[in-house]
């Protein structure tokens, strides 16, 4: 078993990379694999076949399209190919943003593509923030990216940090306004700027709210008791400001069934905000085995919210029985081991620790 959980922890941290391969392109009207009569439409065929959607996907995309005769689905596939877009960066993009296909791609696309380009980002790059955020491609250069790229570029600093916000908003067209007034907000409350810029690269949604909206919140946040000088505050900002009062509540709940007071839930948010973001189901289960097979106390959980934040299945549980394993042949002493530590220490340091260190010994036993 100990050998099993070694391999598994040591697979673990391989990670795969994504498909680059070129998409082939097929004809509109070329003979497809069957699929069911109810997603018989050249559409779907095309979204699945062309385009590498699955059957769901395509019919949920092909309610936004319908070819027309004169329409060239291929040659925007051919285009986005010549820009260096892999199989898996089309799909992507078709899925999010089907419409595309009935563009242009000389006249509409490739003078957006170009003047991305031209900024400091690579082919590869594009790929990726546009898959990612395709909706990007519907607003103008004049009125959305030059000014946008001007304006944002002076609080960042360079091209490749207005792409990673790039990759996480839409460039509302009021832009300007909402980030011009809610960064100044910040700083009167005595935000630091390397810390609003660290936040605008990140969270830029946050900064595209209503302006009264953000000024309530932030002064809800300001009144919990967080300090303006300390990045948790941007922290909680975000936290309160992702969700309905509703959903919120539901999550005040889940902490509940297991005890914890109105104050230790107000504590836990201080220490570590982002206790809040974890759904309903993820708090539950987590706080279940934490409590039931770990024998952590509830108490001790809010003194340590991070604790929470761990995935179940690839941190918290391989972990605990590696632990586990080892306590039980007499390998390691329990009263020297914080589980709240087990968990928090890096990847390295736990293999080095908990498993290379006893491989080789549980091997000559077993063996």
């Amino acid at each position: 078993m100990f050998r099993s959980l070694c391999d598994t922890l040591i697979r673990n941290r391989v990670r795969s990379g994504g498909d680059s391969k070129p998409l082939s392109l097929c004809v509109l009207h070329i003979k497809v694999r069957s699929i069911s009569s109810s997603s018989s439409s050249i559409e779907v065929s095309y979204l699945i076949n062309a385009c590498g959607l699955s059957e769901t996907q395509a019919k949920s995309a092909s309610k936004k399209l319908q070819f027309e005769p004169t329409s060239n689905p291929n040659s925007v596939l051919t285009f986005l190919e010549s820009y260096g877009f892999s199989k898996t960066h089309i799909t992507k993009l078709i899925t999010k943003n089907p419409v595309i296909l009935l563009s242009d791609p000389h006249k509409t696309l490739k003078p957006r593509f170009d003047y991305l380009l031209s900024r400091d980002i690579t082919a590869i790059e594009l790929a990726n923030v546009l898959s990612t955020n395709p909706l990007i491609l519907n607003r103008s250069i004049e009125r959305h990216f030059i000014p946008f790229f001007k304006f944002t570029k002076e609080i960042v600093g360079t091209d490749r940090h207005v792409f990673r916000i790039l990759q996480r908003t839409c460039i509302p067209a009021d832009v300007y306004d909402k980030l011009m007034i809610n960064i100044q907000v910040l700083r009167d409350e005595g935000v630091a700027q390397s810390q609003i810029v660290k936040y605008l690269i990140n969270q830029p949604r946050t900064f595209m709210m209503g302006t009264e909206k953000f000024k309530g919140i932030v002064q809800e946040v300001k009144g919990m008791g967080f300090d303006p000088k300390k990045y948790a505050f941007l922290i909680a900002i975000h936290v309160t400001s992702a969700m309905s009062k509703s959903t919120w509540e539901k999550k005040l709940n889940a902490y509940r069934k297991w005890g914890w007071s109105e104050e230790q839930i107000e504590n836990a948010f201080k220490i570590y905000p982002i206790c809040m973001r974890h759904s309903e189901k993820k708090i539950l289960g987590t706080m279940d085995y934490l409590v039931n097979h770990m024998g952590i106390s509830s108490s001790l959980i809010a003194r340590c919210p991070m604790n929470l934040s761990y995935s179940l299945e690839k941190r918290i549980i391989p972990r605990f029985s590696v632990y586990r394993s080892l306590l039980s042949k007499g390998l390691i002493n329990k009263d020297e081991i914080r589980i709240s530590s087990l968990l928090a220490m890096s990847e390295e340091s736990f293999l080095n620790k908990f498993v290379l260190e006893y491989l080789e010994p549980e091997l000559t036993k077993d063996g």
